[in-house]
């Protein structure tokens, strides 16, 4: 993977435990459900993906907040 992101003039060195939470970031944020990611990350537990993936940023929370009716 360093020759890979050497190759693409990438700031940060890619690894596969990062290039794996990209991926699964991306699929969060896609809408794909945490069952379906856990089964392509090859997690060992859906836990792990809620744990580590399905949260709300602080954007998110603000933007809710934000699309209230009040």
């Amino acid at each position: 993977m360093d020759k890979y992101s050497v190759k693409a003039q990438l700031e940060q060195k890619v690894n596969p435990h990062s290039a794996r939470h990209t991926y699964c970031t991306q699929l969060v944020k896609s809408g794909v459900d945490p069952k379906t990611i856990c089964l392509l990350s090859g997690h060992s537990s859906i836990d792990v993906v809620y744990r580590f993936y399905v949260n709300s940023s602080a954007e998110d929370k603000q933007k809710a907040v934000d699309g209230l009716q009040i």
